[in-house]
């Protein structure tokens, strides 16, 4: 039987799903009974202390190791046993805590062999390593021996190599471990990037909380080999659903928005619109909602069909839409405007806060609901927002999280 994955193949699916995984060595648990499910267009943490077993995990989920129960599978199929260029081949990448870089080639040609290794032509990795080697700040080293580069641009390094395979999933091992202070969020926003221009799934295992915290859309925590905790959707969807029973409890004639926005402070999600399924199209592999949140105003989003079939989303059921206010893209024109966002509302600037770098634009749009955007302070300026101001709000539809009552 061949190795290498059919060219109809080469992407075949939305999730990465590790299930039951135990990986023992001479009698101890590295890994015991472990489940993590990983989507294209997320960012999901896995944190925990040294010898949790995070390493491990990635080394059995991609190829360089195997467990001794549970199954890796890519878009419903067992890839347990496939050799881990098979899975390269198939759209999964890895960094390394060591880099594993090839100390005698350039920085340029370390990436393009990358890139080679998948059945790229030559010009197009050398295009590919040109391209990530700016968007990582290193084209000034690309003809540099691999050998001398500094602990931090060796890791982004190996970030580099590792998109350049344009995978659909990357496991990232602590990427930003020797990055100062002054980078992470410069590398923030490439772990960004990955996620909504290249469309592919991330994993980020890494010791900077703040790092974390910046970009996961959900964060797991591993402990003695053991996933203890699913951290965010377990917060946003018990806080969704208080916010929903104190905007019933108290509905009569009190405001709930300043009490809202002080909860709404301390989650990452900062918009959390009620409304009225409408439409379910249920797929192979995903789900496509349809909420209505206000008369004649509707949101669209796409979950997993096990996530719908978990919620029991049908037709009539409330349900909550969460949006991350740095989800939401402002612009300028009315509701015809055409963009390749699923969801486009039009609303009024009722706020704006400025910050040294971004600033915070709250829209309020039909029946008092309002929405919350974070954009760089430049963009707001260029677009001349101020309060007053009509607005479009474009979410993308895999952007917005469900959550029930």
């Amino acid at each position: 039987m061949t190795d290498t994955a059919p060219e109809d193949r080469r992407w075949p699916g939305e999730a990465l799903r590790a299930s039951g995984i135990t990986r023992s060595f001479e009698g101890v648990h590295a890994l015991n009974g472990v489940t993590l499910e990983l989507h294209r267009h997320e960012v999901v943490g896995l944190i925990g202390p040294n010898g949790a077993g995070k390493t491990t995990l990635v080394n059995v989920v991609t190829g360089f190791d195997s467990p001794t129960e549970g199954k890796v599978e890519l878009a419903g199929e067992a890839i347990t046993s496939w050799a881990p260029h098979r899975r390269a081949r198939a759209g999964l990448a890895r960094t390394y805590q060591h880099g594993r870089l090839f100390s005698g080639l350039s920085a340029r040609e370390n990436v393009e062999v990358a890139a080679l290794g998948v059945g790229a032509s030559p010009r197009e990795a050398r295009r590919r390593a040109d391209e990530l080697l700016a968007l990582l700040g290193l084209e000034h080293r690309a003809r540099s021996p691999a050998a001398v580069l500094p602990h931090g641009e060796e890791r982004k390094l190996g970030v580099a190599r590792a998109l350049a395979t344009e995978p659909r999933f990357v496991l990232m091992d602590e990427p930003a471990a020797g990055l100062s202070e002054a980078e992470v969020p410069d590398f923030a926003e490439v772990v960004r990037t990955v996620r909504d221009d290249h469309e592919a799934g991330v994993l980020l295992i890494d010791h900077n909380v703040g790092l974390i915290l910046e970009v996961c859309d959900r964060i797991n925590f591993l402990h003695a080999g053991e996933i203890v905790l699913d951290a965010y959707d377990a917060a946003e969807a018990e806080l969704a659903g208080t916010m929903a029973r104190l905007e019933t409890e108290l509905a009569h004639g009190l405001s709930l928005r300043p009490l809202l926005w002080g909860i709404a402070m301390k989650t990452s999600a900062r918009n959390t619109l009620r409304g009225t399924v409408t439409r379910l199209t249920p797929g192979a592999v995903n789900a496509e909602v349809t909420l209505e949140i206000a008369p004649g105003v509707e949101i669209v989003a796409i979950i997993t069909r096990e996530s719908a079939i978990d919620l029991d989303l049908v037709p009539g059921k409330t349900a909550l839409a969460l949006i991350k206010s740095s989800f939401v893209i402002l612009a300028q024109g009315d509701a015809s405007l055409r963009t390749s966002a699923r969801n486009t509302l039009s609303g009024t600037v009722v706020r704006r806060e400025d910050g040294p770098v971004s600033s915070e634009i709250v829209l309020e749009m039909t029946q008092g609901k309002t929405l919350t955007a974070t954009v760089t302070r430049e963009s707001a300026d260029t677009l001349g927002f101020r309060v007053g101001s009509p607005a479009l709000a474009l979410i993308k539809a895999s952007h917005v999280i469900l959550a029930i009552e």
